[in-house]
């Protein structure tokens, strides 16, 4: 094989492509068709592309290339994410800010949103190079972008009729916050679990005794104990929790008696060396009406303020007993699930913290202090200096971050606007029944997401972003939501549709008077999350037109993170406004992952991009590598499995030049590729492989279909690679050279019509190749996409000749591999090879094949034999283990197993796991890795196959002899034919040097050597003029040279002369 620099070919198809408008004009060709809308995820434009947009993009590709050529006019506009954190991040770094405040303290917010406008473009710019790199065929020049004005004036449209619906509303929740960035972010899709070091605290709160009224034994002496790993949230703590039917116990610690789960105090005794005496038993439903004493409620006077609600709550589903002391403190201000159960229990959330991570200063000598390292430092010096803290230590475990900075973030309350989706849940559900879901089990993992989600906080208190079109009245808090650009220019006359008018600060200037007051209308300063964006791409990304025609019939594929992600928000907006899926077709592909199966990340080493791939790999060697694997698995990457994924490219292009190189042997070049009508026609060889053709067509249409591309690609590269390569052109090419010239011809058009049709299937997945190889071999149009996808025809598909052949090539392989372990080369014929079998189907196909199991495997007679039934098997013993296992009784143990029967060991073996062996010295157990069972052969040179068993005659008679040397000797002139560049029309001088016995063995068949090297004259002796090769002939050494013919040369001479 060729070795082909694949990189090098894909660069000027690339350039071909683009000079050409090669991707416009295949649309162009299929205007007016069935439209396929395809509804492009968008990456975010902050980086450079990785593995997993690289997989996206392909697979994207390779199913609008198939629906293209099978004349779908395809809707195929690029998108992109502009807006958000991952943007202002960049930009913060660039521009050395550390905190959302500098931001207008140090920059302002025009430049700042100019900037982030820059800053996007440029790695837009970048990611498309990629990805078109990569073969990606989408319409990048005209990419929806949410930060144009078009796309915002949409996006306002489907607020407004979401906020008409009744679906928007402002609330006081608690939600993650991120310090750095200075805004909520949404727990799922925003919040990212890292592993992060805290303290772990065991803190005492001494019971109120005079106050409290549970029904069980208390004293003045007794502390409740809570573990926390944020002791910064103590300071805003309002009560405790208890699970009601676990059991607590009060013991006595030192001189204190302690509450605690009773299922606890054996892990805090072992960690921390405590010894607790336990004094009395209860439920934790018997809590309830304990109440207690903050113990720093003298450093923050406001928690004695609060000292009414300080008591233990009851709450099975937040307090579990597989960590902490089985008591949980509560601040409702800082944790969601604290906040729900402070509402139920009628408890004020109490807040101490800033937006600006900073303690209030009804914190009281926490005021000013940063959360969360120094505010965690200095509660807990205090909570030591008053002897409150039983035990310390630290704790490594999941914690949340920021999914943009990093940071830890924390809980904080906060005034937000939302979209409920809570009351569209179930006409959500009803929608899914509308969807096409590719893998099937993706409807239930996504309506299981979907009963879970919350309702979805959509405002953000940031800068780069589409602005929330709410206003407010200073006077009467009356509330304006505005829909679109035309309604603001009502409200602004002065206002221009540019991009930078539609963001902050420019509409934030924009004021009117109150409908319903004299008033003045301000707008809020949120801009909404960022998810929003992209989830109103089922409209924002398309002209009034396009929407009408199109919507809701999108096709949206993406990874796994997009069921709670991009699918879930394009699905809200969707029901939200108009009640319906905004999609009809979904599928979803895995994560790309390292060799280990671990996520990568550039902090781990394993990251790899998608330059990096260009730089590295051929685009179609990776393509195809992503291809091999199921869509919805995730992908390992593979060096090896890539480069496996080159070879098969390479073999594609040998193939093609394989098919000049018969054409010319045959004498015929076919204008056209010729499609066969009817397998009877054709030969048997050449009806298999059409058949087999028309199967794959089958296959990979079906697969295409339901967007399962692996399913009919790996089938695709098998036919490649074992049919067609392996099997079918060895087959060709004998019978090009030794058959007839009808036949010839017969074989060259199957040759075409199958290596055509298979290049259209190949297009999709491979392009570059494809394009290549068909425009070099091909070329009835401009490009491979210019053609139709195949058609299989059921006529001229027979599963028997399919069957007959599958059958054969397991017998030929089997007889291979019995000539190799003979020592015979396949060069040299042998006299017979015998089969076999047990199984009569079986017989029959190689009866039906014989010739070509005859031809294949150089055998001069195959004989087939029917058995009675299956090859024996023998038990052989595995010393290697045998001896450690049974020491003294090794040689017993091996015998025996020598005369077991392999069927009743092997049964008892898949039932139990072992066997017993009855010997001399009673009954030993014996398990597999003392044994193996094989078959019983009766020849070393024999080998065992699916359907019996093969042996091959090493007898090599004085005929057989005449016959291996004429074969080599012609072999080696065709060989030294090759290295002088030579035609095959090209007619040689030939001489040679042998001993007297083999010289007159060439020289009995000199006419037919002359003919098969295409020489015009052959005699025993060495040429002038002509280096000599040597040829070693079994042990016997003959000299051969070659020339090509005086007069041709001169002819060429003086035809190149006249050209």
């Amino acid at each position: 094989m060729q070795n082909i620099d694949l990189s090098e070919l894909e660069k000027p198809i690339l350039e071909k492509w683009e000079a050409d408008k090669t991707r416009e004009r295949v649309n162009a060709k299929n205007k007016g068709g069935k439209i396929f809308f395809f509804l492009e995820g968008p990456p975010y434009a902050n980086g450079e592309l990785h593995m997993g947009h690289v997989r996206g993009y392909t697979r994207k590709d390779a199913m609008l290339r198939y629906k293209r050529m099978r004349g779908l006019d395809v809707f195929d506009r690029a998108g992109f994410d502009v807006h958000g954190l991952p943007i202002e991040n960049k930009v913060e770094k660039e521009l050395g800010l550390t905190s959302k405040r500098d931001i207008e303290s140090k920059v302002g917010v025009a430049e700042f949103i100019a900037k982030c406008i820059s800053t996007y473009k440029n790695f837009m710019k970048a990611q498309v190079n990629d990805a078109m790199r990569f073969g990606a065929w989408l319409d990048f020049e005209n990419a929806y972008i949410p930060a144009t004005p078009e796309y915002m004036d949409k996006a306002l449209f489907i607020f407004k009729k979401i906020y008409e619906k009744n679906l928007v509303y402002k609330d006081v929740r608690v939600m993650p916050y991120c310090l750095h960035c200075g805004t909520v972010l949404a727990k799922g899709p925003e919040v990212e679990e890292e592993v992060d070091t805290d303290p772990s605290f065991y803190v005492l709160f001494k019971v109120d005794w005079n106050r409290s009224k549970a029904g069980i034994e208390l004293d003045d002496n007794t502390y409740l104990l809570i573990w926390t790993t944020t002791p910064w949230t103590l300071p805003g703590n309002m009560a405790i929790a208890a699970n009601p039917r676990a059991m607590y116990v009060r013991a006595r610690v030192a001189d204190r008696n302690i509450i605690i789960a009773k299922d606890r105090i054996d892990a805090l005794a072992k960690q921390f060396n405590i010894s607790f005496t336990v004094i009395n038993e209860f439920y934790g439903s018997e809590l309830s009406g304990v109440y207690y004493i903050n113990p720093l409620e003298d450093l923050v006077p406001k928690q004695k303020e609060m000292r009414k609600y300080h008591k233990v709550v009851l709450s099975e589903a937040l307090v579990s007993l597989g960590d902490g002391s089985g008591l949980v403190h509560l601040a409702p201000a800082y944790g969601p699930e604290d906040f729900e159960i402070a509402k139920r229990e009628k408890i004020p959330v109490m807040s101490l913290v800033g937006i600006d991570g900073k303690y209030t200063q009804d914190a009281g000598k926490y005021a000013g202090v940063q959360l969360i390292h120094e505010a965690n430092k200095e509660v807990e010096k205090d909570l030591e200096t008053s002897n409150m803290v039983l035990a310390k230590d630290t704790l490594k475990h999941n914690y949340p971050h920021c999914w943009r900075c990093h940071d830890k973030l924390v809980y904080l309350p906060t005034d937000q606007w939302f979209i409920n989706i809570n009351k569209i849940k179930s006409k959500i559900k009803r929608a899914c029944d509308k969807v096409e879901w590719h893998p099937k089990e993706l409807k239930d993992w996504f309506i299981e997401s979907i009963e879970s989600a919350p309702d979805w906080v959509v405002s953000r208190q940031r800068y780069w972003g589409i602005p929330i079109p709410i206003w407010t009245c200073d006077s009467c808090g009356n509330t304006e939501v505005i829909g679109s650009y035309a309604e603001l220019k009502e409200k602004d006359p002065s206002l221009n549709f540019t991009a930078e008018d539609l963001h902050r600060p420019n509409i934030d200037k924009i004021t009117f008077k109150c409908g319903k007051c004299s008033g003045e209308m301000h707008r809020i300063p949120d801009v909404f999350d960022v998810w929003y964006d992209s989830g109103v791409a089922h409209t924002a990304s398309l002209t009034d037109m396009e929407f009408k025609t199109m919507f809701p019939n999108a096709y949206v594929t993406e990874g796994p993170d997009q069921l709670r992600g991009w699918f879930a928000t394009l699905m809200k907006t969707s029901v939200a406004a108009y009640g319906k899926s905004p999609f009809k077709i979904i599928a979803m592909q895995g994560w790309v992952v390292d060799s280990k199966g671990e996520a990568m990340h550039k902090s781990k080493g394993n990251y790899v991009s998608a330059h990096d791939l260009i730089e590295t790999y051929p685009i179609d060697a990776v393509r195809g590598f992503m291809f091999s694997h199921a869509a919805h698995e995730n992908l390992k990457f593979s060096k090896q499995e890539i480069e496996d994924s080159a070879s098969v490219l390479r073999l594609i292009h040998n193939i093609s030049n394989l098919i000049g190189e018969y054409s010319s042997a045959a004498g015929y070049s076919a204008k056209r590729v010729r499609a066969p009508t009817q397998l009877a026609k054709l030969e048997p060889y050449n009806a298999w492989i059409v058949s087999r053709l028309n199967s794959i067509i089958k296959d990979m249409t079906k697969g295409m279909e339901e967007y399962d591309i692996s399913y009919g690609f790996n089938r695709l590269t098998g036919f490649i690679i074992e049919d067609f390569s392996r099997f079918y052109l060895k087959i060709a090419k004998k019978r090009i050279n030794e058959g007839s010239r009808k036949e010839a011809r017969q074989v060259i058009d199957t040759i075409n019509h199958v290596f055509y049709n298979t290049l259209l299937m190949l297009a999709p997945e491979v392009p570059y190749s494809a394009e290549h190889v068909y425009l070099d071999l091909y070329k009835f149009a401009e490009s491979i996409f210019m053609e139709a996808w195949p058609k299989h025809k059921d006529k001229l598909i027979d599963l028997q000749i399919e069957k007959d052949f599958g059958v054969t090539s397991e017998a030929i392989t089997a007889i291979l591999n019995s000539r190799e372990k003979s020592g015979i080369r396949l060069r040299w014929p042998i006299q017979n090879a015998t089969i076999e079998t047990y199984d009569d189907e079986a017989e029959a196909s190689f009866g039906r094949l014989a010739s070509i199991i005859e031809d294949y495997t150089n055998v001069k007679e195959l004989k087939i034999k029917k058995v009675a039934r299956a090859i024996e098997e023998e038990v052989k013993p595995l010393f290697q283990k045998i001896g450690p296992d049974f020491k003294e009784k090794a040689n017993m143990v091996a015998e025996a197993l020598k005369s077991t029967d392999a069927s009743a060991l092997r049964d008892s073996i898949s039932k139990t796991g072992a066997y017993t062996l009855h010997t001399d010295l009673g009954p030993i157990e014996v398990k597999p890795e003392h044994f193996t069972i094989v078959k019983k052969v009766a020849s070393t040179d024999a080998v065992e196959f699916k359907y019996g068993m093969v042996e091959t005659d090493k007898t090599v008679s004085k005929e057989l002899m005449r016959e291996v040397i004429i074969r080599e000797f012609e072999r080696h002139v065709q060989v030294m034919r090759k290295g002088l560049n030579l035609r095959k029309a090209d007619k040689i001088e030939l001489g040679y040097e042998a001993l007297p016995d083999v010289a007159a063995i060439i020289d009995a068949d000199s006419k037919r050597i002359r003919k098969d090297v295409n020489a015009s004259s052959m005699k025993h002796g060495l040429l002038e003029s002509a280096e000599p090769q040597q040829l070693d002939l079994d042990g016997t050494t003959v000299k051969v040279s070659i020339k090509k013919r005086a007069e041709q040369v001169l002819g060429d001479n003086t035809q190149s002369k006249d050209r």
